[in-house]
C-alpha cells in the first residue's frame, strides 16, 4: 500500500493543479483580447507586430492618402538597389511601390537594360525628399566605383551580377538607377530641401 503512495500524490496533485493552470492561462487570454479591444488595431504591440510584417508595398497603400497623386521616380536595373532603395526610403517615413513587369526581375541574376528592370513609384508630394535621398544613393554608387576603379577591380562593387546585351558586358553606369522626372525643372527645390539637411 505505502509502495503506491508516493506516485498515487503525484497523480492527484497533477489532477488538481492542471485545471487551475488552463484557468489561469485562458484568463490572461481573455485579459489580453479585452485590451486589444480596448486599444483598438492601431495601438500597442499588435500594430507593431503588424508593421514588422508589412512589406513596404503594403505600407505604401496603407499610409496612401485618399486621392494623392502616385509618380514613377527612379527605373532600376540591379536587384540590391531595388530593396536599399526601398528601404532607405522606408527608414524615412517616405512610403514607395515597387513594380516589375515580371517575377524574375526582381531576383538576382542576369540583367538586361531595357527589359529587366523595376519602377519605384511614391506620392508626388514625396518627390523632392525622396529624390535627395536616391540621389545620396547614386553619389555612393560613384564612390564605390571610383574606389573600384583606383584599386583595379571596377565592376565588382556596382555591378555584382554581370549583365549581357549581345554579348557585351554592359558599363557599370548602366546599373546606376535612373530618373523619370525632371531633376532640372526640381532643382531649386532639391537644393533647399538638402540645406535642411546639412543644417539639421
Amino acid at each position: 500500500m505505502f509502495e503506491h503512495f508516493p506516485l498515487r500524490s503525484i497523480f492527484i496533485g497533477l489532477a488538481c493543479t492542471l485545471p487551475l493552470i488552463i484557468l489561469a492561462a485562458l484568463r490572461r487570454r481573455r485579459e489580453q483580447k479585452g485590451l486589444e479591444k480596448q486599444n483598438g488595431p492601431e495601438d500597442g504591440l499588435s500594430n507593431a507586430g503588424q508593421s514588422l510584417r508589412d512589406s513596404p508595398n503594403d505600407r505604401f497603400f496603407r499610409e496612401l492618402k485618399p486621392g494623392a497623386e502616385v509618380i514613377p521616380l527612379v527605373r532600376i536595373y540591379e536587384p540590391s538597389h531595388k530593396y536599399i532603395i526601398q528601404s532607405i526610403l522606408d527608414s524615412r517615413g517616405i512610403p514607395s511601390y515597387l513594380s516589375s513587369r515580371f517575377v524574375n526581375d526582381l531576383l538576382p541574376g542576369f540583367q538586361i537594360k531595357g527589359h529587366t528592370d523595376s519602377v519605384i513609384s511614391i506620392a508626388k508630394e514625396d518627390v523632392v525628399a525622396a529624390t535627395v535621398f536616391v540621389l545620396e544613393f547614386i553619389d555612393s554608387l560613384e564612390e564605390k566605383n571610383e574606389e573600384a576603379e583606383k584599386s583595379g577591380a571596377s565592376g565588382q562593387t556596382i555591378a555584382p551580377t554581370i549583365a549581357f546585351l549581345g554579348g557585351i558586358p554592359m558599363a557599370d553606369n548602366d546599373f546606376y538607377p535612373e530618373f523619370l522626372i525632371d531633376l532640372e525643372a526640381l532643382a531649386d527645390e532639391l537644393e533647399a530641401f538638402a540645406g535642411t539637411l546639412e543644417d539639421g
